[in-house]
């Protein structure tokens, strides 16, 4: 049970981390580069602002093209948000994809090692049952683990493949005795 619980664990740090980079990244980039628009319009208005004769703000007057620059500025904030919103979605899209992707990888090789040695135990089973009792399962240096459950289970088959192999013997011996009498 181990193993399985192993491979859910590795599959879900995997798609975390995936999906925590890739939001970070284009998240940031985003962010840097739209803020970095903005401090640049902002210094633009800034200087035109301070380069206008002084006089009425507000109205047609002297430095109302400042004053409408810098609400153009704040209307632009939304804008920002959205683009914010449409990275996030864009990079969940493109993390989940990634993730998916990754954690198929990871199932596969993970699923490979836990059922190869159900497939050795399955194959070994069909050769007992076909008569070849000397058959044993290799537990050191195999699939077989000594403390899971699946080398649990081949340790029993080969007692069974054992006890069987005995009492074939003991039956071929019980055989030839009442033959010789």
């Amino acid at each position: 049970t181990w193993k399985v619980f192993f491979s859910f664990i590795l599959v879900s740090v995997l798609v975390i981390g995936i999906l925590y980079v890739s939001v970070q990244v284009n998240i940031s980039r985003t962010v840097t580069n739209r803020l970095e628009n903005i401090r640049l319009e902002w210094s633009e208005i800034s200087q035109q602002f301070e380069s206008e004769e002084p006089g009425p703000r507000m109205g047609g007057g002297a430095g109302g093209g400042a004053i409408n620059n810098q609400l153009n500025l704040l209307r632009a904030v939304p804008s920002l948000l959205n683009e914010i919103i449409q990275a996030t979605k864009e990079t969940l899209l493109y993390g989940v994809g990634i993730a998916v992707l990754f954690a198929a990888i990871a199932g596969v090789i993970l699923s490979q090692q836990i059922v190869s040695p159900v497939k050795e135990l399955t194959d070994a089973s069909k050769k007992i049952a076909e008569g070849n009792y000397s058959h044993r399962l290799p537990i050191a240096g195999s699939n077989f683990e000594d403390g899971d459950e699946l080398g649990q289970l081949a340790k029993s088959f080969n007692y069974m493949a054992s006890e069987l192999e005995m009492t074939e013997e003991r039956r071929q011996q019980l055989i030839g005795d009442v033959s010789h009498e």
